[in-house]
């Protein structure tokens, strides 16, 4: 069902900061950046099988075009049923006031708060004919039944 998801925030620049009288780091500094990255090529070589590991391959669908929108504000998603087609990708955006995030109950695919503040987009391609419900883990109740902040794409043949 994958094919691809997007993340992009309200403010996609990160400000520099440059020390007076140009880069003079400290020694404390310059040791801390490099043993971060010495731990982050350690790690990396801890995983073998890539960052998929564990997760079989989920079939690949070209993107068709069709951009479908839905809004996540305050406590509800809009329209928080939708019908569409394999390949259309959908496009949710942060419109409320807090943070939230967009998960599919089975765990394929979202996007978790700290990626999701108010004025970011987050999208996803759907390729399988299939209901796939998602929530707001901090604003709905996920079990039997699900109720709070909660959507569904349904998605059929063309």
């Amino acid at each position: 069902m994958i094919h691809n998801s997007a993340v992009k925030s309200a403010d996609q620049s990160i400000p520099e900061q440059v020390e007076p009288g140009g880069a003079n780091l400290t020694r404390r500094q310059l040791l801390v950046a490099a043993g971060g990255v010495g731990l982050g090529v350690v790690l990396a070589g801890c995983n073998d099988d890539g960052p998929q590991a564990g997760r079989p391959p989920g079939p690949t669908v070209e993107p068709n075009g069709v951009v479908v929108d839905v809004q996540s504000i305050d406590n509800t998603f809009r329209p928080d049923r939708i019908e569409i087609t394999p390949g259309t990708e959908v496009v949710w955006t942060n419109l409320g006031r807090t943070e939230h995030d967009v998960l599919a109950v089975d765990g394929t695919w979202g996007v978790q708060p700290e990626d999701f503040p108010p004025g970011a987009s987050f999208s996803h391609v759907f390729g399988e004919v299939a209901e796939v419900p998602y929530y707001c883990s901090i604003h709905a109740v996920v079990g039997d039944v699900m109720f709070g902040m909660t959507g569904t794409i349904v998605v059929v043949e063309a």
